[in-house]
């Protein structure tokens, strides 16, 4: 999230589904005139979603993008709980 003289807040939701653990992350977005990402934002997106696709294939999914004047960032892969409880 950029900074904000207004400051706004972060949502963050994960929950299971359909044998995914499913990763929400939204916060405020607001256009500047000198609008411009920070490539060392998206780079840790990339390695993140990069790291997950090694463990689990094409089961990875990920999306990023504006909807409703908000930064929405969606990432799921194959919840492995069940395998670990003893």
């Amino acid at each position: 999230m950029q900074s904000t003289v207004e400051g706004g807040l972060v949502s963050i939701r994960v929950e299971q589904k359909n044998q995914q653990v499913v990763l929400l992350v939204e916060n405020p977005y607001r256009e500047t005139a000198s609008d411009e990402r920070h490539s060392g934002n998206q780079m840790a997106l990339e390695n993140i979603v990069h790291r997950l696709q090694a463990l689990y294939g094409d089961k990875v999914q990920f999306t990023s993008g504006l909807v409703d004047q908000r930064y929405r960032t969606c990432l799921s892969y194959p919840d492995q709980s069940e395998h670990r409880r003893v």
